[in-house]
């Protein structure tokens, strides 16, 4: 059930819930419970023949009728007015009753409705799965292999839950290496939250030789991969990771961080990566920030790498390795010609 609907089902029953309850106050107020007492002309009538004679006058009599009969006929009238607006607080409940059902009744169909396309899915999900494998191993031909890069682009995050399950399970057999690989890189394509989490739990797990976590960046931080850190939303977890790889002594934990920050479009974000490319002694990290903020980057990042790489050849950072002025090239040529097109 979507968000949206739930808050509409929430608000409606609340709804019913106020009505219900102005219903019960005006019942109450239309039938109080009887009193026992007898009322002050009660005990008069009562006692009319016991008081002396002359000591109540027809005159006082008749104006205590009248008062008592005008007494009646207002509580009389303010009664139909209680009793009808009641009629009409029953209606409108009965009325949003029958619209919570009827929404109930459509998320029901809806939900049926989602379980082919489920399905449908997972099978999708496992063909490219066995296909990746069939790459792999080299079982397939050439032609099919084109056929299943053309589908990756279909993943997404509904099918990364089934590729982080195959991965998992798995485990460490040297024997389930290409499986593992297949999984990984299939879940990655897919993208979503689970994916950002389950990166985030691969990175921390020390379990997993540092090789693999090693080839888990160096897989995000291919140029032209179709691993996006776009389609991966930095989450909680993720971004909890981030922040300790960023101050390792280790440069491919320090390169990982500022690869991740490619799925974070933020301020903070983009001058984290331009302090890095200016102070960090690495030119795995420079290269891996750089190629990060042409990923994110607009013409304000465009002009920063090109005011960037003139100070290189200017000479004011003689030492910078050609990694580095390779990484520059390569973003500056793609951001220039994704802005002009």
């Amino acid at each position: 059930m979507s968000d949206k609907r739930a808050q509409s089902l929430s608000a409606l029953a609340i709804v019913s819930v106020v009505f219900l309850a102005s219903g019960v106050a005006v019942g109450w107020a239309i039938h109080p419970t009887p009193s026992l007492e007898r009322t002050d002309d009660e005990r008069a009538v009562l006692s009319h023949h016991s008081l002396p004679r002359g000591s109540v006058s027809v005159a006082q009599v008749d104006s205590n009728s009248s008062a008592n009969l005008m007494a009646t006929a207002t509580e009389s009238a303010e009664a139909e007015v209680l009793r009808a607006e009641l009629v009409r607080e029953r209606e409108a409940v009965t009325l949003l009753r029958s619209q919570v059902e009827e929404l109930e009744r459509r998320v029901a169909a809806e939900d049926d409705a989602d379980e082919p396309k489920k399905e449908e899915r997972l099978e999708f999900a496992k063909k490219m799965l066995a296909g990746v494998l069939g790459v792999e191993t080299g079982a397939i031909d050439p032609a099919e292999q084109i056929k299943i890069a053309s589908r990756l682009q279909e993943l997404d995050a509904d099918t990364a839950g089934y590729f982080i399950e195959q991965y998992r399970a798995a485990g460490l057999a040297e024997e389930n290496d290409d499986l593992r690989d297949a999984a990984l890189m299939l879940a990655l394509v897919s993208g979503g939250e689970q994916t950002a989490d389950f990166i985030s739990d691969l990175l921390q797990d020390t379990t997993i030789p540092v090789d693999d976590r090693q080839d888990l960046i160096h897989e995000i931080g291919q140029w032209g991969s179709w691993i996006s850190m776009k389609n991966i939303p930095v989450t909680a977890s993720l971004q909890g990771t981030i922040d300790w790889m960023q101050v390792s002594q280790n440069e491919w934990e320090r390169a990982g961080a500022v690869t991740l920050m490619s799925g974070s479009a933020t301020p903070e974000s983009i001058e984290t990566l331009k302090y890095v490319l200016r102070n960090d002694a690495s030119a795995k990290v420079k290269a891996a920030a750089i190629r990060s903020l042409a990923l994110l980057g607009d013409r304000g990042i465009l002009d920063f790498l090109r005011a960037y790489e003139a100070n290189l050849s200017a000479g004011s950072d003689a030492g910078a390795s050609e990694t580095v002025r390779r990484s520059l090239t390569n973003a500056i040529e793609l951001m220039t010609h994704r802005l002009t097109r």
